[in-house]
């Protein structure tokens, strides 16, 4: 279900999973402050409602991915010569402030500018469809993204293999658990909305991450599986593992625990480089104006 401000309002139950004792019910609309979801809120959609946010977001994203380019353009070394590459590579911690800060924007800049790449793009995808799509045709070749389908059961064949004793949903996860034995997380779909909706469950291969799982389809009326494109990531094409890798690389996780320091670490430097930026304007900027005071009064002393 849709929320006021564009995202999905959920509920979460919390059950014993030994004896089957309830204990505890969480909606995301309970009225009651959750922290990481207010900072999900800032992170997407600047606190503003998602259809105005997400664009505002999504555009902030795209300049700074320009920026980007131009910031590695602007670092790229004039000579090869030592000093220059001094400059380029390494931060002048005894200069001035303006060194420093300079060499914090453009030396910093250079050493995190593959992974902010990253973290931009996969950014990008979820804020604007044709972003995902359009890298979806540049990794697969030239395919068009296909839209995450369902498949649909066979509704003809409804209460022929009805069982009172076990639900089809039981079925469904019995058989998917002799097949994943090892799975590392699940994810299910216990409400099933109409005849006609598949039985969905994800069986995730590594515990921590989302990326590496598999998906499995079931008629609900006669638990035939479905195939559909991308439901193995090891069997996917690299366009649709790339769809899958999505939201680790975006925080990290791909690469466990140190990936997830990692992308905080970048991200910081990512959020210092418009501030050491503006104070290398503003110290450019300041500069014309004191050569343009000395010419003045140099041409003064010339007259007299």
């Amino acid at each position: 279900m849709g929320g006021g401000n564009g995202e999905a309002d959920f509920t979460a139950i919390f059950i014993n999973p030994y004896t089957g004792e309830f204990l505890k019910k969480q909606s995301s609309g309970d009225g009651q402050f959750d922290f990481f979801h207010f900072i999900i809120d800032g992170h997407r959609a600047l606190w503003l409602p998602y259809e105005i946010g997400r664009p505002v977001v999504g555009i902030a994203t795209l300049i700074f991915v320009v920026l980007l380019f131009t910031g590695l353009v602007m670092w790229w070394p004039k000579k090869l010569s030592k000093s220059e590459l001094n400059k380029s590579f390494k931060i002048k911690w005894n200069g001035k402030f303006k060194r420093v800060n300079y060499d914090l924007h453009n030396v910093v800049g250079f050493y995190s500018l593959i992974l902010a790449f990253v973290l931009a793009v996969t950014g990008l995808v979820w804020s604007f469809e044709w972003f995902g799509n359009g890298l979806y045709y540049l990794t697969s070749g030239g395919e068009e993204k296909p839209g995450h389908h369902h498949p649909h059961s066979d509704v003809s064949k409804a209460g022929m293999f009805a069982d009172d004793t076990v639900s089809m949903l039981d079925k469904a996860w019995y058989k998917t658990l002799a097949l994943e034995p090892n799975a590392q997380g699940w994810y299910m779909t216990p409400i099933l909305e109409d005849e006609e909706d598949a039985i969905e469950l994800t069986a995730y291969q590594e515990f921590g991450t989302w990326y590496n799982r598999n998906e499995y389809y079931y008629d609900q009326h006669t638990l035939e599986l479905y195939r559909v494109q991308g439901d193995r990531y090891s069997e996917a094409s690299l366009a649709d593992q790339l769809v899958m890798l999505n939201y680790d690389m975006h925080v990290g996780i791909v690469w466990g625990l140190p990936g997830k320091i990692l992308a905080f670490l970048i991200s910081l430097i990512c959020a210092s480089l418009p501030i050491t930026g503006f104070l290398v304007w503003w110290n450019k900027k300041k500069k014309p104006k004191k050569n343009s005071q000395e010419k003045q009064q140099l041409a003064k002393t010339a007259r007299a």
